[in-house]
């Protein structure tokens, strides 16, 4: 009988390695963690959107039984505690360069660990409560007496951009931070000039948050015998807040070790440093023992850093054929009220062309402070926005000017390309076969047929429509990363790498990656990430990062240990390391059926005193790099749904993807990535919303009574096919596959809502599209019939 060879390496869909340890209650998660004699902390917060400190009491909590201490920001400052200084908005490779308006690159403003005289969204911690227990911790922090003076509030960005708003900061000619430019305005103002058709959207993508299933939680030590202090949190990258914590606490980094076990759940909430990490590791040095917090999920909707809400006017401009001859406008973030990342603007802006051939373009961008909680990057930040918005600006020209939503589409694709595309807002491009991708997922989402199942839904009072949504990212994120990699002659293989999983398997697909690199089995390889003891450079995971740097990384470190392995292998067999070739898993002697696999080898250099002084000791190598160059996943989804007239309730009826990630490594947790970004993208669409009262800026959905997530049974089974155009700016070919299943989400599912609401001449309808919002706009629209 024939020997079956089964693929576990590159291209494989193997099951997740770890979900057995997961699933069975053998992770270990942020809250899991507990270190002997320590106290519990608990987070004082402010119940106004904007206020005044005008004094904190803590005497009532101080005599609170359990309680330790209570820490305000002056104990802070006393103890040179810093604020956190986020980056500007300056932009490097991948990214284009914004042009200020004012000549100069802006300065962000301070974000200190506590409230300091002025608190600037609900929920800003204001004092630090430590006890013997979380509950007498939670207890003592409703004792703390904290006089506020409220302060006018302002929430949304076109009202925070007005000169006359209410200022979050008094050093700050208002609360605009950055108005800059990017694209030719000169080439732009004559392309719409010229054009026979001018549509125009100006829309809102409302502010979401993360929720991811793990609320934030940390625990900080310190040791006075080493003066090493310690930080154990769940976070996007373990490098990054060693960095910051570092610099908050005033120390070197060499005396701050974090770490990170299993993390339940990123969405780029997690990336940023909170006030909270330092918080406890500056406590437990000043009070000599362990300190922990644990956020409630009330807190989580309060304090964690939220996503998108931009706001946008944008015309696109064509010729009497349905051309795009250009496209400008307005873009405004809302920072909330400390600017904790630009990225969402830059990377928003700089996709405005998406995957069309659009000539012209002029964006005008602008980012604003408010009285919300921050924004930060969210799953595929600033792309899901940009798509949102060119793709219902073309339904739009549609439906005003007769154009097939297909044809016009299709009509103005870039055409096929390799390296050398530039967009019109300057984006190098890599390559793509956009108008094939659109054309499978249009075929898996039965476009053609689509007219028959309107019919038959119209014959039991329903109205059905289907939207098709195309897409572009860039993937970039922080550009170094690391590895260390050595085989065990024992027969295993430690993988040291700077990326952090949240959830995306890399214990899994990493190791199939060694399987086809150096012929070991997927399970000898030990994933070693989280820990600053031993990770020493990298940048967890975001922008789809993981994969693409892992793999330029791991591939060239390697190549190192296959070249070291030849060497050894000549040695052992006594031959010329010309004459000794990798292949099949093994390191063959040519003419000879010899061999060694690459754990014997390993074996030899920890032993084998007659190895020359190079080759002896651990089988390893180290590579760290620094890559500038992004890749481009792109892709098409097709949604169908089904509104009933009288109640506005919308259900999706089928959702079909096609996402092109480049090479596939794991083609079935990619599957899984796609189902679940195309599930946080139709949550946005349909249900989720941060409402904050525009008075006061107090937040109306902090819970999830208030704040609807995407649940099972409202998701349609979703159609998924992943396509491989290998991207050319990496060895492994890999786009990244993480977030394109979000990018296009949005724009699909309003695209499919607004047709099927066609009939009542509805031609747009915002975010997110619930029932009362449909059944409010088939009502204007009969008043206005009437």
């Amino acid at each position: 009988m024939a020997t079956v060879t089964v693929n576990t390496g590159i291209g494989a869909p193997l099951p997740r390695r770890e979900d057995g340890r997961l699933l069975t209650g053998r992770g270990t998660y942020s809250d899991d963690v507990n270190l002997p004699g320590q106290l519990h902390a608990a987070m004082v917060r402010s119940p106004h959107g904007h206020a005044r400190i005008r004094r904190i009491d803590t005497t009532a909590a101080l005599a609170s039984p359990g309680v330790v201490a209570v820490l305000t920001a002056d104990d802070a400052a006393a103890d040179g505690v810093r604020p956190i200084h986020h980056p500007p908005p300056r932009s490097g490779p991948p990214d284009i360069q914004l042009t200020h308006r004012s000549g100069k690159v802006p300065v962000s403003p301070p974000q200190f660990m506590l409230a300091r005289d002025r608190v600037r969204f609900n929920g800003e911690a204001v004092a630090l409560v430590v006890a013997e227990t979380r509950a007498e911790a939670q207890d003592a922090a409703e004792m703390v007496a904290v006089d506020y003076e409220p302060l006018p509030s302002v929430t949304e960005a076109k009202a925070a951009a007005s000169p006359d708003a209410p200022r979050l900061w008094d050093d700050q000619a208002s609360n605009l931070l950055v108005d800059a430019d990017a694209g030719d305005p000169a080439a732009t103002e004559a392309a719409f000039a010229r054009a026979a058709h001018v549509v125009k959207l100006s829309t809102r993508i409302q502010r979401v948050t993360g929720v991811p299933m793990e609320p934030r939680a940390a625990v900080g030590a310190y040791d006075p015998d080493t003066g090493m202090h310690t930080l154990h949190a769940g976070s996007g990258g373990v490098v990054r807040q060693r960095r910051e914590v570092a610099a908050i606490l005033g120390i070197q980094e060499d005396k701050v070790r974090v770490t990170a076990m299993e993390v339940g759940g990123n969405f780029g909430t997690r990336n940023a440093i909170y006030p909270e990490f330092p918080l406890v590791v500056w406590a437990a040095k000043r009070l000599g023992r362990p300190v922990k917090w644990t956020a409630a999920r009330s807190e989580s909707f309060l304090s964690d850093y939220q996503g998108r809400d931009l706001t946008a006017d944008v015309e696109l401009a064509l010729d009497a054929d349905g051309r795009f001859l250009a496209i400008h406008g307005t873009n405004c973030l809302n920072l909330g009220a400390y600017p904790i990342t630009f990225v969402p603007l830059i990377k928003g802006v700089e996709l405005m062309t998406g995957v069309y051939d659009i000539p012209a373009a002029h964006f005008r961008a602008q980012a604003v402070m408010s009285n919300k909680p921050p924004v930060n990057n969210y799953r595929s930040s600033g792309r899901p926005e940009a798509m949102f918005i060119l793709e219902r600006l073309i339904d739009i020209a549609c439906a005003a000017h007769g154009f097939d939503r297909v044809e016009i589409r299709r009509r103005n694709f870039i055409p096929r390309i390799g390296e050398g595309y530039t967009n019109a807002l300057g984006l190098p491009y890599d390559c793509g076969a956009y108008d094939k991708v659109m054309s499978l997922a249009l075929a898996m989402g039965g476009w053609d047929g689509f007219a028959a199942r309107r019919r038959e839904a119209a014959a039991r009072g329903k109205l059905r429509g289907i939207g098709v949504s195309n897409y572009l990212e860039l993937t970039g994120g922080y550009p170094r990363e690391r590895t260390d990699i050595t085989v065990h002659g024992d027969g295993h293989v430690d993988l040291v790498i700077g990326t952090l999983s949240s959830g995306q398997g890399h214990e899994t697909s990493f190791a199939q990656l060694l399987v086809d690199w150096l012929g070991v089995p997927a399970d000898s390889v030990r994933l070693i990430t989280g820990d600053t003891a031993v990770v020493h450079e990298g940048g967890g995971s975001h922008s789809a990062r993981s994969m693409r740097m892992a793999g330029i990384v791991i591939g060239k470190a390697s190549d190192d240990i296959r070249d070291k392995a030849i060497r050894i292998a000549a040695h052992v067999l006594g031959a010329a390391a010309e004459r000794i070739r990798f292949e099949d898993g093994r390191f063959k002697l040519d003419g000879t059926n010899r061999s060694l696999d690459i754990f014997e080898i390993a074996g030899a250099a920890e032993t084998d005193d007659t190895l020359p002084d190079d080759l002896r000791g651990p089988l390893a190598a180290t590579c760290d790099e620094i890559v500038h160059l992004g890749s481009f996943p792109y892709g098409c989804h097709v949604c169908e749904v089904e509104i009933d007239p009288e109640t506005g309730h919308t259900d999706i009826v089928a959702y079909a993807a096609v996402d092109d990630v480049g090479r596939a490594i794991n083609p079935l947790i990619l599957r899984g990535q796609s189902h679940g970004g195309a599930t946080q993208g139709i949550g946005q669409a349909l249900w989720e919303h941060m409402v904050y009262a525009p008075e006061t800026a107090q937040l109306m959905a902090g819970t999830f009574m208030d704040y609807a997530m995407p649940r099972a049974h409202r998701l349609p089974d979703f159609k998924v096919a992943i396509h491989e155009v290998p991207s050319p700016r990496n060895k492994l070919g890999v786009r990244g596959g993480g977030e394109g299943g979000t990018t296009p989400a949005l724009a699909v599912v309003v695209n499919a809502t607004v047709d099927a609401l066609s009939p009542f001449g509805i031609r747009h309808i915002e975010m997110p599209v619930t029932s009362e919002s449909v059944w409010r706009e088939i009502q204007k629209a009969k008043e206005k019939s009437a």
